[in-house]
């Protein structure tokens, strides 16, 4: 499992209503791993120098943004997950999704419901920087647009009542971006193509040993677990009902 998933293209009107621009990536909230994964279309995936410990060797028709040396990674503080059961109720989840994170959504119908919802929202989006996390966790600033990811961490956490799980996740997502945010991959121009090798630099990061430890601790967790952790584990970019679960796990 890969556990770095960023939202779609659907979050675009919430975070321009924060200031600052979200990536346009359409990335599913799931992404293939096993033998789906294995099935991938193998001339995009970089292949691994086995004399280098945790260094792709980039396929020539990939790109140039491929994980760079994480070997000697290490895993920063945990960031716990926002608990604020009062936050929002189902109504303004269901409005704000529709209004913020929907195909239809504009900037108009966000700003709306934010002035409106201003605790609310404060829940479901938190900035990187905060020292607790909620479902969406912002990873952008105003000079580089590093996108909004799902607080899978956090959804383990509060499903399951402790961080053993949470942690596991987490990191695998830390270790991803130790391997490919800038200056590995160049995200300053801002356009589609720096994002797609973006996105595809993390995909190939979760396979490095580093941060496959991880990324196979979490995901056996949830493998493991048919109960509350499956809320975890929805396709919340294109399953709304997914999407407001995952909220109300945090907001409600």
């Amino acid at each position: 499992m890969h556990f770095a998933h960023r939202i779609s293209a659907l979050a675009l009107a919430a975070a321009a209503a924060t200031g600052i621009a979200a990536c346009s990536s359409n990335e599913a909230a799931t992404t293939p791993s096993g033998a789906d994964a294995a099935a991938a279309d193998a001339s995009t995936v970089p292949k691994k120098d086995a004399s280098v410990p945790d260094v792709f060797v980039a396929d020539p028709d990939a790109g140039t943004c491929s994980p760079a040396d994480v070997s000697g990674f290490k895993a920063p503080a945990y960031v716990p997950a926002v608990h604020a059961p009062a936050a929002c109720s189902d109504a303004q989840i269901t409005a704000g999704i529709t209004a913020c994170y929907d195909q239809s959504s504009t900037q108009a119908t966000c700003d709306t419901w934010i002035k409106a919802n201003a605790a609310c929202f404060a829940c479901i989006e938190t900035p990187s920087s905060a020292a607790a996390w909620g479902p969406l966790v912002n990873y952008s600033t105003p000079a580089v647009d590093a996108g909004i990811y799902y607080n899978i961490a956090g959804c383990l956490e509060l499903a399951q009542g402790n961080t053993t799980c949470a942690k596991s996740s987490q990191y695998a997502l830390a270790c991803e971006f130790a391997a490919c945010n800038p200056p590995v991959c160049d995200l300053s121009a801002n356009d589609q193509a720096a994002y797609d090798a973006y996105d595809q630099c993390l995909t190939d990061a979760a396979a490095v040993p580093t941060c496959k430890a991880y990324e196979d601790a979490a995901g056996a967790c949830l493998s493991g677990d048919a109960g509350p952790a499956n809320v975890c584990a929805g396709d919340f970019n294109n399953d709304p009902a997914a999407f407001a679960a995952l909220i109300g796990l945090f907001c409600k």
